[in-house]
């Protein structure tokens, strides 16, 4: 077995060092409560970006929030990051934030994207560990139904997520521009990106396509991907929607708290 040289550094060392921050945003929601983040013993920090700052509620136990707790105050998690003007609608300006971190959170190494409406199970260090392999700057889900953003346009139209009219001139466009069928989809409730120029990129291109044309991410991103050479590294987990063994979707809950 070879000797570490002196002034070598570990992989594990690395990743320790490395800043990585999980953060949300959360906009057009009348109600000023916002669910709390499952206890670990993580410590990496967790932002919220929003109109106004919200007041934590929720109590855990085990991988479930307690239900009756959406009134109870919880210990706080989250990092309020309240946002003055905008100049989008709502939807546009969650985007916009899941889109570009690397305008709001320069300092960060790596970035864990979370909907509004997820909490993790496992911690951020161990999502990045298990599923951003060195050599890989960005890891996602797989869709769970679809491989195809041709078809994601498709359902979106049909399930009225937004204009038809807008989706179906993105499709045009996209197939005039030679981009595959069936390439991939992914299921971007949950985003790990890496902090570096060519990720910098995929996030002005992904944000420039949702600011243009449709707010559906999910239509945007393989594009993205190809028009760059990215391809993202697959988040496995045995899929149960909306509960897995990676994340919990707490849509009942955020229901009752009035978010979109």
């Amino acid at each position: 077995m070879g000797t570490k040289r002196q002034g070598q550094v570990s992989t594990t060392q690395k990743r320790a060092e490395m800043k990585t921050i999980v953060y949300t945003a959360l906009f057009g929601c009348k109600s000023d409560k916002l669910l709390s983040v499952r206890p670990s013993s993580s410590v990496v920090q967790h932002v919220c970006f929003s109109e106004r700052p919200k007041r934590e509620v929720g109590l855990w136990q085990g991988d479930t929030i307690i239900s009756g707790t959406l009134n109870i105050t919880a210990r706080h998690t989250w990092k309020m990051m309240p946002v003055g003007n905008r100049e989008w609608s709502s939807r546009q300006t969650a985007r916009y934030y899941k889109c570009m971190p690397h305008t709001v959170l320069p300092e960060a190494d790596v970035w864990i994207w979370v909907d509004s409406n997820v909490r993790l199970l496992v911690s951020p260090e161990e999502l990045v560990s298990r599923w951003l392999p060195t050599g890989c700057d960005l890891a996602t889900f797989d869709h769970s139904q679809r491989n195809c953003l041709y078809d994601e346009v498709v359902a979106c139209i049909n399930q009225r997520k937004d204009s038809a009219a807008l989706l179906r001139r993105q499709m045009q466009a996209y197939l005039a521009d030679g981009m595959p069928h069936n390439w991939g989809l992914a299921e971007t409730r949950v985003v790990i990106r890496r902090n570096t120029p060519q990720i910098r990129t995929l996030n002005e291109m992904w944000w420039n396509e949702i600011k243009t044309r449709s707010v559906r991410d999910q239509v945007a991103l393989p594009y993205v991907c190809w028009k760059l050479g990215v391809r993202w590294a697959a988040i496995s987990t045995r899929w149960c929607y909306p509960n897995n063994d990676i994340y919990r979707v707490l849509g009942n809950f955020t229901k009752k708290l009035g978010v979109k």
